[in-house]
């Protein structure tokens, strides 16, 4: 496996108009994601019942690709892009694989239910 920090490969730039990077974090993991829910129901009389529930979860080391070779802000919407890259002979094929990404999700939910007997 060839990693960035050894270098380029000779042929990268055999067309240097385009070429295609990847790249893998080192510490790359595998994602892992927890949920959880709790739920109180009250009769309310008249065959109505209320209920009100909380619901989450949350990822960790979601996978993400990012390029790390952003262009940095211009307030010249007409500026040439590459100059502000960070390493601009690259342009915009850089590509990061790693597990750094997380989400979390939290709802609260509600509910009245009128029951009909026969």
């Amino acid at each position: 496996m060839t990693r960035l920090s050894q270098g380029l490969p000779l042929n990268a730039f055999s067309n240097p108009a385009a070429p295609s990077l990847f790249s893998l974090d080192p510490t790359f993991r595998d994602p892992y994601f927890q949920h959880w829910n709790f739920g109180i129901q009250r009769n309310l009389g008249f065959n109505t019942v209320w209920e009100i529930s909380y619901a989450g979860s949350k990822g960790t080391r979601m996978y993400e690709f990012r390029n790390p070779n952003q262009p940095l802000p211009s307030a010249d919407p007409n500026a040439p892009v590459d100059p502000r890259r960070p390493l601009p002979f690259l342009g915009s094929s850089l590509t990061y694989w790693c597990s750094c990404g997380g989400s979390t999700y939290s709802s609260l939910q509600t509910k009245v239910e009128k029951r009909i007997l026969e």
